[in-house]
Formats: structure tokens, C-alpha cells, sequence
């Protein structure tokens, strides 16, 4: 909820609008939430599935492990997206505004989320969009 608050007053003019610096953002945000459960490390949980034809496109996320652990957020088809962080148990982690965001290199390629060991319960919320 916190996040959502950071996104709408990042966005003050609009998704799609000009700020005073000349910026545009992205138009058409969304919020992915997502809780997965990492089975094992190297076992990676879908959190973002876009439209067939389409790459997505990360503004801004968070998430918090249920453990002290390392997350990894990454595209399935390239190293192209990949994010990793070092997390304490019940810690969040925001990354709140990647303005034009962070696109994958693939079309179809689904965003997915990794955990460094067993049984880590992953909570959190993708923002972006979609694009060609």
C-alpha cells in the first residue's frame, strides 16, 4: 500500500503526461501483485505473464520475503531484465520509480522470481506495462 502512494505521487501529472522537466511517463501502469512460494532455489515462480506478442515493461516494484534471503527478479527468455537483492526475513524492498522502466528484451517472456533457498513465501507488487 506504501508503494501505490510513492507511484501516485511520482506520477503527479498523470501516467502520460509531462512533468516540469519535459519527462513523459509511461502511460497505462499497473499493479502485479503477486505472493509466491519458492519450492527451491533455482525454482522460479511466475509473477507477470503479458499478452501474447508483448514484453513487459517494470516502472516499479516491492516485495518481502518471509525469510533473510537473496531475490532475484528476472525474465524467463534473457539475462536482459534481471534484478537481484539481499533481504532480510520480513523486510521490504522498494524500488519505487524506474521512470521509462526496464523492458524485456523478449516478447512472450514472462517475469519470474527467485529465492536463494527453500520455502521462502516472496509478497509483493509489480508495476508497468506492456508494450510491442
Amino acid at each position: 500500500m506504501g508503494l501505490l502512494a510513492v507511484r501516485t505521487a511520482a506520477y503527479s501529472n498523470g501516467p502520460g503526461q509531462v512533468d516540469g522537466r519535459g519527462i513523459k511517463y509511461p502511460a497505462n501502469i499497473t499493479a502485479h501483485p503477486f505472493s509466491v512460494t519458492i519450492a527451491s532455489a533455482g525454482t522460479v515462480a511466475t509473477v507477470w505473464l503479458p499478452v501474447a506478442g508483448r514484453r513487459f515493461r517494470v516502472t516499479g516494484y516491492n516485495f518481502t520475503p518471509s525469510a533473510a534471503d537473496t531475490v532475484i527478479l528476472r525474465s524467463v527468455a534473457s539475462a536482459a531484465f534481471q534484478v537481484t537483492h539481499r533481504a532480510a526475513a520480513n523486510t521490504p524492498i522498494t524500488v519505487p520509480d524506474l521512470r521509462w522502466g526496464i523492458s524485456c528484451a523478449s516478447a512472450n517472456s514472462a517475469l519470474v522470481v527467485d529465492a536463494g533457498t527453500a520455502a521462502t513465501v516472496v509478497t509483493g507488487t509489480i508495476f508497468g506495462d506492456e508494450v510491442l
